[in-house]
């Protein structure tokens, strides 16, 4: 029977953290090229400041580090980060509400939080910050 681990340990990934999980390289769909997905410190700013690709694109160049390429795969690696962006945060927000289900003492809203936030995860290829928050939470009765 699955229950609610007793004073588990309720530390779990940032989007910040999860971001940069994800990797500092992508390749855009129809480049050879890599570019290091930018530094979260770096990169969220521009994507909360600016609704439009093209002023995202302006400042890039800006950030350390960077390494100009083409315009289309400037803007293709910007459409990526911004679904990144949304993913880590909808990744965090589910957590949070795993945790906060998990102080309530709430089994059910735990699980579906977590199947939340492993969800979003997979879609970007497995889903360890969502496993290791299920491991720290939930267990089998009579696991110690």
């Amino acid at each position: 029977m699955t229950t609610l681990i007793p004073n588990a340990d309720t530390l779990h990934q940032s989007a910040a953290e999860w971001w940069d999980d994800l990797g500092y390289h992508v390749s855009t769909q129809g480049y050879d090229e890599a570019h290091p997905l930018a530094q979260w410190d770096d990169i969220v700013p521009l994507l909360d400041g600016y609704t439009l690709d093209e002023e995202v694109r302006e400042h890039l160049h800006n950030l350390a580090g960077y390494e100009p390429c083409e315009a289309q795969a400037e803007i293709a690696l910007i459409e990526y980060a911004r679904l990144a962006l949304d993913a880590a945060r909808d990744v965090e927000g589910a957590l949070r509400r795993a945790v906060d289900a998990y102080v309530a003492g709430d089994l059910a809203a735990v699980i579906s939080a977590l199947d939340e936030a492993s969800s979003v995860e997979m879609e970007w290829g497995d889903d360890p910050a969502s496993s290791d928050l299920r491991a720290a939470l939930v267990g089998e009765e009579g696991d110690e």
